[in-house]
């Protein structure tokens, strides 16, 4: 991941929106789409949270999420979003996304600058075995 700002340093608890973390993905995949291609799409400069991230993962990585995933387990499983719950079944079953607190998942929550450069590493670390 590159620096941000002006400084160009790492900002990792700064939050993420959805083009940068599709970005991050299609760099990581070598797509060809770019930060430029990205941005422009509808949605993209809004706040990514973690069940989106977890949608995200699994479209980049072909998934295929109508095959039914293992039951979630975390406290807040109610509250993600039903269109998501498959997605974020595989990518906490590929150790892609974690709980955070007490056994949560926290839904609705962030995905912060760190967060995604451990997700990518763990996403690259799976691809390369």
């Amino acid at each position: 991941m590159a620096g941000k700002g002006t400084d160009g340093s790492f900002k990792p608890t700064d939050t993420l929106n959805q083009a940068e973390l599709l970005t991050l993905f299609d760099r990581l995949l070598g797509k060809g789409d770019t930060w430029n291609t990205r941005i422009k799409q509808s949605g993209s400069r809004d706040l990514l949270t973690r069940e989106e991230a977890a949608l995200i993962i699994a479209e980049a990585l072909g998934a295929n999420l109508t095959v039914a995933k293992t039951p979630l387990s975390f406290k807040d499983a109610d509250n993600i979003a039903a269109e998501a719950r498959n997605a974020v079944a595989y990518a906490v079953s590929k150790g892609y996304l974690k709980g955070v607190g007490a056994d949560n998942f926290n839904p609705q929550g962030t995905l912060t600058r760190a967060q995604a450069a451990t997700i990518l590493s763990r996403v690259f670390e799976d691809l390369r075995s």
